[in-house]
């Protein structure tokens, strides 16, 4: 009885089963059930994955040529490095008026740099202030990390340039210098082993070995005003100016022969002075016929040093019996020439890892 039971239910059970044939995705089943055709299927994926790949790879190394550089990243004074495997390049904008600009890019001693810059500057804003207060043209024009266009017969020039940081090369050009300490690096070579550290730059150089490691610094090849250049300038002012001493126009022989006396005891005044002190607090006071033949010395000296005019001289109205260098020395003003610069260049420091 129970079996027939059992039948019985087995059989309603089957009748209540749902079969559901899905012929849609047929095609592919049989595709599967076909091992050449699936063998088929299996080598157009892998060619397609192929291709697909070499498309992406050849994306990715013309995009590498044209932005070569993996690591990116710009320092706190403001100079921006960029890196690749070979080699790094950073760019740092440099203010013609700084002494010694700290760029923070540091090189090791053997590194190869290459030094390139562009941008235009002048060294005298007064003389641009004047020209355009007048609307006439600067006697002077701007210049590139060259440097200044002058007129290198001129007797100032010739009289200047063994003075500047980088002696007998084009004033205001750019120069380097690789300091290593954490004070402020030497104003000008102070001896030979300073001086391999100072590099004359340009608007290019090319393969530069660096002799000692350090941070590089940029300045402009000027004259730097310390006390023992003021002296040295002076003494061999006075030098030129006792030696080629010529008569003005409507100067008697008396006034002329008055006026080389007058240079022949200032110079040896000078020559005599070991404290760097201004001249002027050193010397007796001038007659009024000396501060005469001082102040044409002063408008035909080789070095063209401007007048100062003190207070005390204004209050007394005297003529003038100093220089602007006295004023310097006094005030211990070393960049004074640099102040007066304006402009910018943008210097791009190349270093290659491969020596």
């Amino acid at each position: 009885m129970k079996e027939k039971e059992q039948g019985a239910q087995e059989r309603q059970k089957s009748k209540q089963e749902l079969h559901i044939h899905i012929e849609r995705w047929q095609d592919i089943v049989d595709v599967l059930d076909d091992k050449n055709k699936v063998r088929r299927l299996v080598m157009v994926v892998v060619i397609i994955g192929l291709a697909l790949f070499a498309g992406i790879s050849f994306i990715a190394i013309q995009l590498k040529k044209v932005y070569t550089y993996s690591d990116i990243t710009t320092n706190a004074l403001g100079a921006t490095t960029l890196k690749d495997e070979q080699k790094e390049v950073s760019y740092f904008l440099f203010n013609t008026a700084s002494l010694w600009a700290n760029s923070g890019i540091t090189v090791d001693k053997g590194d190869v740099l290459s030094v390139h810059s562009s941008g235009t500057a002048h060294t005298a804003i007064h003389h641009l202030h004047k020209a355009a207060g007048s609307n006439f043209k600067p006697d002077e024009e701007y210049f590139d990390a060259n440097g200044e266009r002058v007129n290198y017969i001129s007797e100032r020039d010739k009289a200047r340039r063994k003075f500047r940081i980088v002696s007998d090369m084009p004033n205001s050009a750019l120069v380097m210098q690789v300091y290593k300490g954490a004070d402020r690096p030497p104003l000008k070579p102070g001896n030979e082993e300073e001086e391999k550290n100072f590099y004359f730059i340009s608007q290019h150089r090319e393969n530069i070995i660096i002799n000692e490691g350090g941070t590089l610094y940029f300045a402009v090849n000027d004259i730097v005003l310390d006390p023992a250049t003021i002296k040295g300038m002076l003494k061999e002012n006075y030098k030129l100016i006792s030696n080629t001493a010529k008569k003005m126009d409507g100067e008697t022989d008396e006034d002329f022969q008055k006026r080389c006396d007058f240079i022949k005891k200032k110079s040896e005044l000078l020559q005599k002075q070991s404290d760097l002190q201004p001249i002027g607090d050193k010397e007796a006071k001038l007659t009024k016929e000396e501060s005469g033949i001082y102040r044409q010395i002063l408008r035909h000296t080789y070095f063209q040093f401007g007048p100062y005019y003190n207070e005390k001289a204004k209050k007394q109205d005297t003529l003038t019996i100093k220089t602007e260098m006295d004023y310097y020395l006094e005030n211990k003003y070393p960049k004074a020439w640099y102040d007066d610069n304006l402009g910018s260049f943008l210097i791009i420091v190349e270093k290659n890892y491969r020596k």
